[in-house]
């Protein structure tokens, strides 16, 4: 061992340090012989005086001693202990930590090692043994790579043991972790063979209207989240009956898309499903529900009393076989119960109520008052493809302006103004959020009457059917929409969401926003971005709490409100830690061959400990000692003045 002393090199503290013991020699040489204590308490109180003085000196000339040795210290080991859930289905029984803590092998490495156990996926920290002990493995998610980088940044580490099934489906992958410095890491596989997975059904894309005389193309997306390849079979199934199947083969993280055209189905709400086969294991991994509608699109045409614009909408769509329209009452009589695919309506929103709620609607606005004004000259406010009559937007507009003249009521808060009259008057507004196109105005059935003969001819039914078409549209899809309306997610398993745009060429991108926004299921705020209107927007998200939450896409153009869509994402409880059990030999077995390591099965650990080469080593120990941050001198020195005080006030001293 070797001590050195250093102490301050100020010539004031160290005046500071000969006039203290200077004025306390002339003190005791006064009081040596001073008959009013007697012998035994004078004696005392120099002492005391002395030993403060010593104290005193020590911390003004600030002395540190460094005593350094060297001695042999076992090698530091960390354990990391993936808890996880599907430690619990590995093998043929429950892991336990027991299943090594209380074996020869772990017995062997406590003598052996200065052992440190690492465990908690979430957060990692250092566990006592005894609490360790006391664990229960049910961690609901893995990430084995936070435990190794938690080891790495300690540093001192010269080998790491981690004990793990191998299925590590978060953070890095174990197969591609590098790990800095020299600490070598071993493996110790718990469990059978991995013998089965399944795949995710990440989207299905369908078209947005589909009637009972399609054929129905859809394209799926399944993903492979294990580390290995996947084979199998994946059925779609309605109601029972097998619609198709595919022997898949999928590579580890990896995804495939596969797509088939069904035969037309049965109108109605169709829930498809997709099951994934192999072997004695068959598990439904998602489904879908499609609305078929009917091939005809039934339309209602209500008016009471009569209307003029009502009576030449029904005459053009009758002569069209796209259509069946009815009037209320043959309605009423032919489908009781049911609603329309659209609904057309003579409408006020205080004497005349539309008839059908949450249906795709074109409601011709009327007032009885005396507010109608005559206008011509028709302006596109916000472009649409039903107002697109002529691919040339100059001829296009031009033929507006020539309509014969409509008569437009004065209308307030009636949605988003589409068309304007050349005075601001409006004369077609959606309101996206209720599904419905409001036409403020009258006479202008006579448009069809007099584009005969004109370049225009026709330019009413084409509003008319673009205006059905778009109607119905936005019971699937806009100008945006989600890829995927209601999606399945897990817990901290990350997840694409993708905002689709229809028709951008009809946007102006230099001043239209997306903003997406998030929401729990009581429809608080998580979080919001603005996006530019491109072709599309992704993001990828991920979620830690179970339930439902939503997603709902804002489309702003020109510093005004266009319309939105809504997805609903349900996040359940993460279940992967079941999904793949079993034991990841090669994604282990690599990890300890980059890093200079051995695998081995746990039931083989005992063999793992002597091929660890856990050599004492000498290590230098340094330990100072520094006075003036020592509590203990501090203590004393009041210890001793209070002791001084004491006895001079016990024997008559002041």
């Amino acid at each position: 061992m070797t001590i050195q002393i250093d102490i301050t090199s100020s010539w004031l503290l160290w005046l500071a340090c000969l006039i203290l013991p200077a004025f306390t020699a002339v003190w005791t040489a006064f009081h040596a012989r001073d008959p009013f204590f007697r012998r035994s308490v004078r004696v005392s109180v120099i002492v005391f005086r002395w030993i403060a003085i010593i104290l005193l000196v020590l911390l003004l000339a600030d002395m540190r001693i460094t005593f350094t040795n060297r001695e042999l210290r076992k090698a530091p080991v960390a354990v990391l202990w993936d808890l996880s859930s599907s430690m619990l289905t590995a093998g043929d029984k429950p892991f336990s930590v027991q299943d090594v803590m209380k074996t020869d092998a772990g017995s062997a490495l406590q003598r052996q090692a200065d052992v440190e156990h690492i465990a908690v996926m979430t957060e990692p920290q250092t566990v006592p043994e005894n609490l360790l002990l006391k664990k229960a493995v049910n961690e609901n998610i893995t990430d084995c790579s936070r435990l190794l980088r938690y080891a790495e940044r300690r540093v001192k580490f010269q080998h790491c043991i981690l004990i793990s099934d191998g299925q590590s489906y978060l953070g890095e992958a174990l197969e591609n972790i590098r790990l800095k410095g020299n600490m070598k890491v071993h493996t110790v596989g718990v469990g059978d063979t991995v013998q089965q997975g399944i795949p995710v059904l990440e989207s299905v894309y369908y078209p947005d209207y589909i009637t009972g005389k399609d054929s129905v193309k859809l394209r799926w997306v399944l993903k492979n989240p294990s580390l290995n390849p996947l084979e199998g079979n994946v059925r779609v199934e309605e109601g029972g009956t097998l619609l198709s199947e595919n022997r898949i083969r999928i590579g580890p993280r990896s995804m495939q898309v596969y797509e088939h055209r069904f035969p037309p189905m049965e109108t109605g709400r169709r829930k498809m499903k997709w099951h994934f086969s192999r072997d004695s294991l068959r598990a439904e991994i998602g489904s879908r529900e499609l609305r078929i509608r009917p091939s005809r699109i039934r339309v209602l045409c209500d008016a009471e009393p009569p209307d003029r614009d009502v009576a030449m909408i029904s005459k053009v769509l009758h002569a069209s076989e796209r259509y069946d329209v009815y009037r209320r009452e043959e309605w009423e009589r032919t489908y009781p119960g049911q609603k329309p695919d659209v609904l057309i309506q003579a409408w006020h929103p205080e004497h005349r109520q539309q008839y059908y709620r949450d249906v795709p609607a074109i409601l011709l606005y009327r007032d009885g008052g005396d507010t109608y004004t005559e206008v011509t000259g028709l302006e596109i406010e916000r472009p649409r493809p039903y107002l697109q009559f002529d691919p040339d937007p100059v001829r296009n507009a031009h033929y507006w302006k020539q309509l014969s003249p409509v008569l437009i009521p004065s209308l307030k808060d009636g949605g988003k103004v589409v068309m304007k009259s050349a005075s601001g008057r409006p004369f077609i507004l959606e309101d996206a959020r209720s599904g419905r196109l409001i036409v403020n105005s009258a006479g202008f059935w006579r448009w069809q009457l007099s584009g005969y003969g004109k370049a225009w001819n026709g330019i009413y039914r084409h509003l008319l059917e673009g205006m059905i078409d778009e109607s119905l549209r936005r019971e699937g899809r806009g100008f945006i929409s989600f890829a995927r309306k209601d999606l399945t997610a897990m817990q901290y398993v990350p997840f694409d969401i993708s905002v689709q745009v229809r028709n951008p060429d009809l946007l102006d991108a230099s001043v239209s926003r997306i903003s997406v926004a998030l929401y729990d299921s009581l429809f608080s705020v998580i979080r919001r971005r603005d996006h530019g209107s491109g072709e599309s927007i992704t993001e990828t998200l991920r979620l830690s709490g179970r339930g439902k939450y939503y997603l709902v896409a804002d489309l702003h153009s020109g510093g005004e409100y266009m319309e939105s869509d809504t997805s609903i994402i349900h996040v359940r409880e993460n279940d992967l830690e079941t999904a793949f059990s079993g034991c990841n030999v090669p994604v282990l077995r690599k990890l300890s061959d980059d890093h200079n390591g051995v695998y081995v099965h746990l039931q083989d650990i005992g063999s793992l400990i002597p091929g660890m080469d856990l050599k004492k080593t000498w290590q230098t120990k340094t330990r100072v000692f520094t006075a003036r941050s020592s509590p203990m001198i501090y203590i004393l020195l009041f210890l001793i003045l209070c002791a001084d005080w004491a006895l001079r006030k016990r024997y008559g001293g002041s």
